[in-house]
């Protein structure tokens, strides 16, 4: 018996399972859209009509909408805050120019902070 593990004989056998091997993420990086990046070209406030990521030169633009640059919000790093109390606000990106156009295989990473209580 083994003492840290009771149930365990300390000669037993144990089968583990293999993982693939996994990328970073920042090694396969293919857009990152940050919000700190339209300050300078644009005024706490103003309505968020096209963002460049700083990646692959992926343009999003406002087609429905109007995305709000605030700054001074996390850390004191700038946001775009999506208000549906004016309609919906969105951001699309060209099916052409999507880095997970056609992809079977991807992750998005999403950083969003609310004060709602009600999940709906």
């Amino acid at each position: 018996m083994n003492r840290r593990f009771p149930r365990v004989r300390a000669n037993s056998v144990r089968n583990l399972e293999v993982l693939e091997n996994r990328c970073l993420l920042a090694g396969d990086l293919v857009a990152n859209w940050q919000a700190q990046s339209l300050v300078g070209g644009m005024a706490d406030g103003d309505k968020v009509t096209a963002w460049m990521d700083s990646v692959g030169s992926i343009e999003a633009t406002s087609q429905r909408g109007e995305p709000t640059l605030v700054e001074g919000q996390f850390s004191g790093k700038a946001v775009v805050r999506f208000n549906n109390s004016d309609g919906i606000d969105q951001l699309f990106v060209a099916d052409s120019d999507s880095p997970i156009s056609g992809a079977t295989d991807f992750s998005v990473t999403v950083a969003f902070a609310t004060n709602s209580s009600d999940l709906t």
